[in-house]
């Protein structure tokens, strides 16, 4: 009887166990998905001082293209990479008014991890 006992505790201690690895499993799995996805999207206008744009107009017209490819926000990194073209000319292509002057915007650097970065030049539009 006392080896039956002790069996059977050895059992329920090993399938505790096994539940508490499931958990663990489950929780680095969650975790590992989080960091494949992009969380944050970060521009920075690297030539405003060329233009004289004060700092209140910069931060509009970066949250402006935050905003235009916000959609990327919770997809996967892998896709992100595969459509970079297709985001660079999203911003690209698209007209920016600061202070009544249109503004044409051209990614410098793309930067694709947990966090989106983008480095921008603007132009003059023509």
């Amino acid at each position: 009887m006392t080896l039956l006992r002790s069996q059977q505790h050895h059992m329920d201690s090993l399938k505790e166990q096994i539940t508490l690895y499931r958990e663990d499993l489950h929780k680095l799995n969650e975790d590992n998905k989080k960091r494949l996805l992009i969380q944050s999207v970060d521009v920075h206008l690297v030539n405003r001082e060329q233009y004289k744009i004060p700092e209140p107009d910069t931060l509009k017209f970066e949250d402006q293209v935050k905003e235009d490819i916000s959609e990327v926000i919770t997809k996967d990194i892998e896709s992100v990479y595969k459509t970079k073209e297709l985001l660079k000319r999203t911003v690209e292509n698209k007209e920016y008014t600061i202070r009544e002057k249109a503004y044409r915007a051209k990614v410098t650097e793309l930067t694709i991890y947990t966090k989106l970065s983008l480095e921008v030049r603007i132009s003059f539009a023509e």
